[in-house]
This record gives C-alpha cells, sequence and structure tokens, in this order.
C-alpha cells in the first residue's frame, strides 16, 4: 500500500478493461500499455482489441492479443487523435479561404482602391469576365431571379452613350477621359444602373444596336436589389454611393420622387459615414482622391437640385472638406473670345463644376424661399434682413466670383462650332445648366405673381416704388436672356439632355404667360411667342424624362385654366360687381416640380395609408365651386388706372380672393362654415383681374429682346 498508485482512487468508469483484471473481476484502472494493478502483482497485461466501449464488467472471453496487436492499436488511437486536429485544420483553412475570397473580391473594385491592374481592355475580354464574376457574386447572395446584365456590345453602346448624355448632365460621377480604361471591372449594380439611364436615349444609339424591345424599369429594378442588399449586408464601396445617385435621379424623373429622395438620403449618410465627406492625405493615386471628389459633389449637387438642405453638406470650406474635383477644360477654338484664355482653369479651385455646385446651393435656397409661399410674419423684401436680401446678395458675390472666361461674352456659345460643342459637352452643359440656373434664381425671386402673394398685406402706398421697378427691370431682363439661350441653344443644335434645366424654363413661361394677356396686341404676341418658345423647349425633353414631360402638361393646363378665367372675366356683366378667380393649383404644382416632397396628391403607392391619411390636404371649394365670386369690397376705381403704376402696385390696389369680404364667401359656400380653413388656402387662388392687370403693365414696354443695348451681359 505504499505505492502512491495504489492509494489514488481510479475513476469510476473506464472504456477499457485489461483481461487480467476482467478474469478477477477487479477494478482495472485502465491504463496503456500496462495498468498498475497488473504492474504491482506482477501480472501479464493485456488487452482485448474489441473491448473498447465496453462496459466494466463485460463477460466476454476473447484471446489476449500480442504485443505486436497491442503496437497497432496503440498507433491507431494516435492517428485518430492527428485525423481530428487535421480536420479542425482543414474547416479553419476553409474559413479563411473564404475570408481571402472577399478580400479579393474588394480589391477589384475599381472604385475603392484602383489597384487592380487594367490589364484586360474591354474588347480582349475583361467585360466578360467581370460580368462572369458579377453573376456568381450575385447568385452567392441568392439573387437568382435578378437579370444578367445584357450582352457584351450592349453595355459598351450603353456605358458610350451614358458618358456622352448623362455625365456631368449634370452629375459629374466619372472622369470623361479615362472611363474606357476601368469600367469592365465596375460593379454589376453600378452597370445596370448605367444601362438604366442610357435606355432613355434610344433615339442616340448610333451603333446599330436593336434595343427598341428593352425596358429600362428592368434593369433599373435590378440595380435597386443588388445596391441595396450591399447596403444591407456590405461591403459598401464609392461605387455604391455613386449608383445610388444615378438611381435617384433617375427614379426622381420617372415620377417616383419618395424613393428618389430615401437613395439620396441614404447615399448622403453612407458618404458621411463612410469618410467620403472627408479628405486626408495619404499616400494613394491621384485618381482616387478625384473619384472620391466627383462622388461627394456629385451627391451635393443632387441634393441642391432637388431643392433639399443638408446643414451637413455646407459650402463653408473646412480643414477636411474634399476638394472641388478637377472641371473638363474649356473648350478653345478659333472662335473662342480670347487666345489667352488658360485651358487648365480648374487649378484654383474656379472650374466650372465647382461653379455650378455653388450655383445650385443658391438654387436650392431659392426655391424653398419661393416655397414657403409667404407668411404673415415674415419680413419684407426690401429689407434689409430679409431672406429676399440675402439671396439677392449671395447671388451678387458668386457673380463677382465668376472666371472672366465662363462669361457669356467670353464663352461666345453662340459662335461654336456645332461638332466641337457635342465633343465638349462635358463643358457646355454644365455651363448652359449655370446660366439657366443664374436667370431663373432672379426670375423666381421677382416673380409678379409670387410676390403679390407675399405682398399682399401691404397696401398700394406701403411698397417702395424703387423696389418695384427694380423688380420690373429684373424680371424684363432674365426672363429675356432665357429665351435667347434657348434660341442659341436650338440655333447651335446643341443637344441638351439635363431635365433640370427645364425646370428653369418651366418658371419662366408661367411669367411670359402671365404676359401675354397685354392689351397691345403686338406685345402680347411676341410674349405669347416666348411662351410657345418655353414650352416646346420643355416638351422635347420631356421625351426622354417622364416627369419633364409631366411638368409640360402642367404648363400647358395651367395656360388653359388661365385662358378660361380671361374669357370669363371679359364676359362678366360689369354692372354686376362680380369677379372670376383663378385657380392657382396648377402654378404651384410647376413651382414645385423640383422639389423631392411636392404638394400632396393624394394616394401615393409608396406609402401606405397610416402615413397618406394624414398628410395635409387642400380645401379650394370657396374658389372652385362658383367661378363668378360674390360682391368684394369696393374699391377706388380711379386708385387702379393711375398712370405709371407698377404690376405689383396694382395687385394690391385690385387685392387677392383671401381679402374678399368672407360672410359673402360663406353665403355663396355654406359648407365652409362648417369645415376649417384649409392650409394655405390664401396662395392658391387670385383675381382674374388682378392678374391680368400685372400681366398688362409688366409687358408694357416694347420687346427689347432684340435690343443688345438693354441686354446686360450678366454671369
Amino acid at each position: 500500500m505504499d505505492n502512491p498508485s495504489a492509494v489514488r482512487r481510479p475513476p469510476k468508469r473506464t472504456t477499457e478493461a485489461c483481461e487480467p483484471c476482467r478474469r478477477k473481476k477487479s477494478r482495472c484502472p485502465g491504463e496503456k500499455p500496462r495498468c498498475s494493478h497488473c504492474a504491482r502483482l506482477g501480472h501479464n497485461c493485456s488487452y482485448s482489441s474489441g473491448s473498447r466501449g465496453r462496459e466494466r464488467g463485460s463477460q466476454d472471453s476473447i484471446a489476449a492479443p500480442s504485443r505486436d496487436q497491442e503496437g497497432v492499436r496503440f498507433s491507431q488511437s494516435a492517428l485518430f487523435t492527428d485525423n481530428a486536429t487535421t480536420a479542425r485544420l482543414n474547416a479553419l483553412e476553409a474559413g479563411l479561404a473564404q475570408i481571402q475570397n472577399l478580400l479579393r473580391h474588394q480589391s477589384q473594385d475599381q472604385h475603392a482602391t484602383h489597384d487592380l491592374s487594367l490589364s484586360e481592355s474591354p474588347a480582349n475580354g475583361g467585360l466578360s469576365d467581370s460580368i462572369g464574376q458579377s453573376d456568381s457574386v450575385r447568385q452567392e447572395r441568392g439573387d437568382r431571379d435578378t437579370p444578367p446584365l445584357p450582352p457584351k456590345p450592349v453595355v459598351e453602346a450603353a456605358v458610350d452613350v451614358y458618358m456622352k448624355f448623362c455625365n456631368f448632365q449634370p452629375l459629374p460621377l466619372f472622369s470623361p477621359q479615362n472611363w474606357r480604361d476601368s469600367f469592365a471591372s465596375w460593379d454589376v449594380e453600378l452597370l445596370l444602373s448605367i444601362v438604366a439611364s442610357a435606355l432613355r436615349f434610344k433615339d442616340r444609339w448610333d451603333l446599330g444596336i436593336n434595343i427598341l424591345d428593352v425596358d429600362k424599369r428592368q434593369y433599373a429594378a435590378a440595380a435597386q436589389k443588388l445596391v441595396m442588399h450591399k447596403v444591407s449586408y456590405g461591403p459598401v464601396d464609392v461605387s455604391t454611393i455613386q449608383c445610388l445617385c444615378i438611381l435617384s435621379l433617375n427614379e426622381f424623373h420617372d415620377g417616383y420622387t419618395a424613393r428618389a429622395g430615401v437613395f439620396s438620403s441614404l447615399a448622403m449618410e453612407l458618404a458621411q459615414s463612410g469618410g467620403l465627406a472627408s479628405e486626408h492625405y495619404r499616400s494613394w493615386p491621384e485618381d482616387v482622391y478625384e473619384e472620391r471628389r466627383r462622388c461627394f459633389w456629385s451627391l451635393n449637387l443632387l441634393k441642391n437640385l432637388h431643392g433639399n438642405w443638408s446643414g451637413s453638406f455646407s459650402f463653408l470650406t473646412g480643414d477636411y472638406t474634399p476638394k472641388f474635383p478637377k472641371s473638363p477644360d474649356l473648350p478653345i477654338g478659333p472662335t473662342t473670345g480670347s487666345s489667352q484664355v488658360t485651358p487648365d482653369v480648374n487649378v484654383s479651385g474656379t472650374g466650372i463644376i465647382s461653379y455650378t455646385v455653388q450655383m445650385s446651393a443658391l438654387w436650392s435656397r431659392t426655391a424653398r424661399y419661393a416655397r414657403r409661399r409667404s407668411q404673415r410674419r415674415e419680413i419684407v423684401c426690401w429689407e434689409q434682413n430679409s431672406e429676399f436680401s440675402s439671396i439677392t446678395a449671395q447671388l451678387m458675390e458668386l457673380d463677382a466670383k465668376c472666371p472672366p472666361e465662363y462669361r457669356y461674352r467670353m464663352a461666345r456659345f453662340r459662335d461654336q462650332d456645332p461638332a466641337r460643342l457635342q465633343q465638349a459637352r462635358h463643358f457646355w452643359s454644365p455651363w448652359l445648366l449655370t446660366k439657366f440656373l443664374y436667370h431663373t434664381i432672379l426670375c423666381l425671386l421677382n416673380h409678379p405673381l409670387i410676390l403679390s402673394l407675399r405682398l399682399r398685406n401691404f397696401g398700394a402706398d406701403g411698397v417702395p416704388e424703387v423696389f418695384l421697378r427694380q423688380t420690373d427691370d429684373l424680371i424684363k431682363n432674365h426672363t429675356a436672356w432665357v429665351v435667347r439661350l434657348i434660341d442659341e441653344v436650338n440655333a447651335t443644335s446643341f443637344r441638351l439632355s439635363d431635365p433640370y434645366i427645364a425646370y428653369c424654363v418651366s418658371v419662366v413661361a408661367t411669367i411670359f404667360l402671365q404676359q401675354s394677356y397685354a392689351e397691345d396686341a403686338e406685345t402680347r404676341s411676341s410674349k405669347q411667342k416666348n411662351f410657345d418658345k418655353c414650352l416646346n423647349f420643355i416638351q422635347n425633353l420631356g421625351a426622354y424624362w417622364p416627369r419633364v414631360s409631366e411638368m409640360a402638361s402642367k404648363v400647358e393646363q395651367f395656360a388653359n385654366v388661365v385662358a378660361t378665367s380671361y374669357h370669363n372675366s371679359s364676359s362678366a356683366s360689369i354692372g354686376s360687381g362680380r369677379r372670376v378667380a383663378i385657380d392657382l393649383t396648377h402654378f404651384w404644382a410647376i413651382i414645385e416640380s423640383c422639389f423631392i416632397s411636392e404638394l400632396p396628391t393624394g394616394s401615393d403607392p409608396y406609402f401606405g395609408p397610416s402615413l397618406t391619411l394624414h398628410r395635409p390636404t387642400f380645401n379650394f371649394s370657396e374658389v372652385l365651386d362658383d367661378t363668378l365670386l360674390p360682391t368684394p369690397t369696393d374699391f377706388n376705381a380711379s386708385a387702379q388706372t393711375v398712370s405709371g403704376d407698377t404690376p405689383v402696385s396694382l395687385a394690391m390696389a385690385n387685392n387677392l380672393v383671401p381679402n374678399i369680404d368672407q360672410a359673402s364667401m360663406r353665403l355663396a359656400n355654406p359648407v365652409s362654415q362648417q369645415q376649417p380653413q384649409p392650409l394655405m388656402d390664401d396662395c392658391f387662388s387670385v383675381l382674374a383681374h388682378s392678374y391680368f392687370a400685372q400681366g398688362q403693365d409688366f409687358a408694357n414696354m416694347d420687346d427689347w429682346w432684340y435690343s443688345t443695348a438693354v441686354l446686360q451681359d450678366p454671369c
């Protein structure tokens, strides 16, 4: 008992007992190759080959194996342990292989690192490899029902069409020089969104490819599905944000404004959290920085053009704010204004892209100002701290910073060769957008109808005469500039494809419509001609963008409403004192067409009933039920025809519908006594007499469009 091994209590169960212990029915410690019990008694210890896993009390009588067999069994046991370790190592290696494949897929993303060698051009099969890899990735994600990319020639043609008619028009997402070397490695969702965009311009595919039966919505839906999978599960790259920008623009102009807002807001959040909104020095190629800058400022431009405002994206330059991307060089030809113009105008940050983005920010601010219509306690326009004065001052400051070579008289757009204009679309399209935005901002600020609504609480003597004269001059000058730009675009056969220019022209069209009802026949004919030019321009762009086509229909509908009201007003009995009101619903729909969230239109398939039932509604029954309104408050007839009165002062004298005797309106429409006043109903109708009086005064002067002495050359 002095042996320590005899004192230690053996385990209650052993998986195997030796033969001597089994015969004597004694407890076996189970040590191998010789148990301690047999060693202490001097017995020959051996184990049976079939005894593994049996209970200790087994009575099987199996012959004792030889020592060679015991060695074999010991080697097999060791081998079993080695196999388990090998299996674990194999599983670990398989997991590492999956991680390595994921990292390899990330490295192949051209927009994330640009480290992949683009040795294979699209002509040598690089695009086919990319498509095959993208299809396999799509199958791994479970998106087998997603349609694959179209054939390689169609993809190449689609990217080429996109670069001609969509890139820099308005979003400068891709380099106009280097895209051919990199597009074969783009992600499949980005290629699908580009194909969907290019299919809008089927009439401009000059490559002999039959694509008439291809549905762009099919590819857009596939791109949405893939990009949302990336947003949900990663990895999110620069190409993901580029795809969201393209999808947002397409969805907006297809009429799905709510979904467009979701995509752009999601892209903005990813840009912020992903570090795209800041720029730090790294030892990266310059192309990587340029691609990030183009993506960041394209997103910024998109949000501005949609009328959104985000405090995150500020134009106040910070230490880490990304620089503006390099702009296309100013085309210098034999007809360009000066031979001393430096082609590399973007080195100092004053390129055409920088100027366009900053002008779009001012457009966003102006559009939101006009959208508010009027507020009772708002500061009047001519005061120094008013929103009107602040926007005007900011526009002047931006105008002062405009590079001289970008001004109209230096660029000489009308003198450029049409073929050279088409080759330099990446410069001329942003240049034209900037010009249209500049003139439309001033037209929107000084719009006679919007000003009348804002100043309706002031009497005719409460508005400064210098303010009215300045407003009149600005309207005349800048509406004429818009028509001039339209004529020059048509004369040079420059095929515009930027849809946002149509929104600018639609604002100006509403001004010409009001002026076309002047009493002077020559003035009426001239303004009607300008209105028709604007409408035709919008309709031509509407052939590619459904929302622009819808806006052209709104302009026509508003023209019909005005024409009907004009005839009703003319036929109304003067002695009856009854007046005709013009419904401004279509007018505000035109003004707000550039917004992500426009006027409520009832049921929206994107939103469920829990949201749509609580959206604000507008009630126009007191205006629309009876065309001829009851007798309004008496006016001083002599004050309405004072010589030299400006349009806004006449509107104040004639007054608007909200100031008509409310008791008379309730008698005409008893329903309004029981219902609460609708939201902002005082801005949705105007007396026809006031409307046409404004049009007469604003068009009172001769048509000076062809007079170069009056037509000043702004930015």
